[in-house]
């Protein structure tokens, strides 16, 4: 059943539901549907509606004080099927070097392991409508240091598409849209969820309230805890925010332009035209640095073009690439003379957690009454290191190989200039990848939900999403959110059964 808050009237309250969950995006939708396939009744809970709308979207509104960023309420989608609207698709499940704790990350290890996950890459990649299959492969003559990866890149499922009229018909699923979470209400003792209180646009004065065994914030990486932080109402510090963690250790993708490479004619080396290469665990252990991946970029010179126009066409207006091709080999840009091919490095790299880079509140309000998120996005020297070793090493191979050479953008050579933010020209970029300020843990001491993706401080309260994970490795999060979200279905089931 599908249900706009907007037209229910007051003092309506719903109850008995087997579970709540508050966000339909990828964790909420694949959550929902899992619970719904072993019998239980959902109650699946969108601020937004069937579509964009400015009112929905004006309460991602925040402000940045660290890192440039994105604009907070361009990075995220407020209606239903949230980031699945502008995602692009891309898949990868984490490696096993990403769930285990390495002495030079701080704060690294996953409270489970890949294994655990695995089971769950069918389900999922059936729910994304992809292949399940990633075929990575040493790269040769690269001393164990590099192999090559695949990414499953589909056209991308929009969750709103697929799955409103299957709501609609839904005997199990009530949908309500247009109903956001403006409250927690916990029990006498604090130690359990007894509601979630919502407010729709129509009129937010008016009070709705949703109650369950079990309830899920699914939110994502921003939104959860800025709404965990607001709620202060029975715990002066917040939901779930004993230890003064929720919120910190955001983590990023770091979209990074690491260079240019060119080749002369027949030297490419591989048969894509873009490769995706990454760091072995022997490479990343070596050099001490976090996750990376590589996007081997590739052009071919048109006849009637040098490389230098046409990849400046293409690609960007640096007058750096024209003294670089100039004078790759004494090869002068003219047509007949130019190498064959050249292209860009990009790479996206993992950030390592980091306590004091965190989403926190100011003192402005959004339409319900709830302080705006705060985000001071913060990097680190091993962060740098990360991005600027991979690129290096991706270099050394290239040109051992005696594929071409290769120029490494300026302030990746140079530890005394800032690197540049993604308003910039040559940007750091990011992936709209937001993790970590929710992390799962083995204790309350060092995280905010446990292995089961249960909030520490309450008995009937999980979390849903990347906002979970302790770690970030290189991978877009989508699958990984879709793994985490199954196997807490049946985590629930299993709790439900015995209850």
């Amino acid at each position: 059943m599908l249900v706009n808050l907007n037209e229910v009237p007051a003092n309506t309250d719903r109850k008995n539901y087997d579970v709540c969950i508050a966000g339909a995006g990828f964790a909420g939708i694949s959550l929902a549907l899992k619970l719904e396939s072993y019998g239980f009744d959902v109650l699946l809970l969108e601020g937004g509606d069937i579509e964009y709308s400015d009112e929905s979207q004006a309460v991602y509104e925040g402000q940045n004080i660290g890192m440039s960023y994105f604009d907070l309420d361009a990075a995220r989608l407020r209606y239903l099927g949230g980031t699945s609207n502008h995602w692009a698709g891309w898949c990868r499940p984490l490696d096993e070097w990403d769930f285990a704790k390495h002495d030079h990350i701080p704060d690294s290890g996953w409270p489970i392991t890949k294994s655990e996950l695995d089971s769950y890459l069918g389900a999922a990649s059936e729910f994304l409508e992809i292949d399940v299959e990633y075929p990575d492969s040493l790269l040769e003559n690269s001393k164990g240091l590099l192999k090559k990866i695949h990414f499953e890149v589909k056209p991308p499922v929009r969750l709103a598409e697929k799955y409103h009229d299957y709501f609609e018909r839904s005997d199990k699923i009530d949908l309500f849209i247009n109903a956001n979470l403006v409250d927690i209400k916990l029990t006498d003792s604090t130690q359990a969820v007894s509601a979630f209180e919502c407010a729709n646009f129509a009129n937010p004065a008016t009070k709705f309230n949703f109650s369950a065994k079990f309830f899920v914030l699914a939110m994502g990486g921003i939104e959860i805890p800025r709404l965990m932080l607001n709620f202060t109402n029975q715990n002066p510090k917040g939901i779930g925010n004993s230890n003064d963690l929720v919120g910190r250790y955001f983590m990023e993708h770091f979209h990074a332009f690491g260079g240019w490479y060119v080749t002369e004619k027949g030297k490419w080396p591989f048969d894509e035209k873009e490769s995706h290469l990454a760091p072995t665990p022997q490479f990343l252990s070596e050099q001490k640095i976090a996750n990376a991946g590589m996007r081997i970029g590739s052009f071919s010179v048109a006849d009637d073009k040098t490389l230098y126009e046409q990849v400046k066409q293409v690609i960007c207006e640096q007058d750096l690439i024209r003294t670089f091709v100039s004078n790759f080999r004494n090869i002068n840009c003219v047509v007949g003379s130019q190498p064959d091919s050249g292209g860009p490095i990009l790479i996206a790299s993992e950030q390592v957690p980091n306590r004091n880079s965190r989403v926190s509140l100011s003192d402005s309000q959004d339409k319900f009454g709830h302080r705006r998120a705060v985000l001071d996005w913060q990097i680190t020297d091993l962060d740098r290191d990360t991005i600027k070793r991979s690129t290096i090493g991706f270099g050394q191979y290239f040109a051992e190989q005696d594929y071409g050479n290769v120029k490494l953008i300026d302030w990746m050579l140079d530890d005394t200039t800032a690197v540049p933010g993604v308003d910039e020209d040559l940007w750091l970029g990011a992936g709209w990848h937001h993790m970590g300020t929710t992390r799962m843990s083995e204790t309350s001491a060092t995280g905010v939900v446990d292995k089961n993706c249960r909030v520490f401080d309450t008995e009937n309260l999980f979390i849903a999403g990347s906002s979970v994970f302790p770690t970030g490795g290189h991978a877009n999060p989508t699958l990984t959110i879709v793994q985490l979200s199954l196997k807490l279905g049946d985590h629930l089931r299993d709790k439900l059964q015995s209850s």
